[in-house]
């Protein structure tokens, strides 16, 4: 991979665009629960425009789609969300940049992540139930552990506590919506850019 530099650059860990969102697969058959997961993560692209973007993932597949988008992607050398995280840290910190804002692939109504990059210090988005961090934005250099997984936004707002950065925690409904669980899809039924999806299920 080329050296590049660039002051902020949003990361988005995104396994698969496939074999994900296996809770939802009661209520969506592979292929609805596939083009879903696409987009979302197109919605998240799409709103991060004006930002470089690297992609972290597991999947050829993935690789492509961040391509068609001009955005970099990395395979981490070792599997799971946190080692693939710290991979992409150290990445950005050989080439300089000053600060990654993490992004998780599956925020629907992510429209700019505009506001979040422009903050000091360590920023976190938590979800709506202030489980899990949808965005953690924060400089390179910062000794932020990356904990992702149940009580997230905990663990993270107490390393960005002792990281000896400013913090900042954010209320952005656009941000805080993810979708996990399968009441998390029912705002999304009637919107424009998901009904077909769901509408599938009824012409099923």
């Amino acid at each position: 991979m080329p050296d590049r530099h660039s002051a902020s650059v949003l990361v988005i860990p995104l396994r698969s665009l496939t074999d994900g969102k296996q809770r939802l697969a009661g209520h969506l058959c592979d292929d609805q629960r596939a083009e879903l997961i696409q987009a979302m993560a197109d919605a998240v692209m799409q709103a991060a425009q004006g930002l470089e973007v690297l992609v972290v993932h597991d999947d050829p597949a993935v690789e492509t789609w961040a391509n068609t988008w001009g955005a970099r992607s990395l395979r981490p050398s070792k599997p799971g969300l946190n080692v693939g995280l710290e991979e992409a840290r150290a990445l950005l910190r050989s080439q300089d940049t000053e600060r990654m804002i993490v992004v998780h692939g599956d925020l629907p109504f992510a429209t700019s992540f505009a506001a979040e990059a422009s903050l000091p210090g360590v920023v976190l988005v938590p979800d709506t139930v202030r489980n899990g961090t949808n965005v953690f934005s924060l400089p390179t250099q910062a000794s932020c552990r990356f904990s992702y997984g149940d009580r997230s936004f905990e663990k993270h707002l107490a390393a960005a506590d002792s990281s000896g950065f400013a913090t900042t925690v954010v209320a952005n409904d656009a941000l805080s919506h993810d979708v996990d669980e399968a009441a998390d899809m029912t705002v999304l039924i009637d919107h424009p850019n998901y009904r077909h999806i769901f509408e599938k299920n009824e012409a099923g």
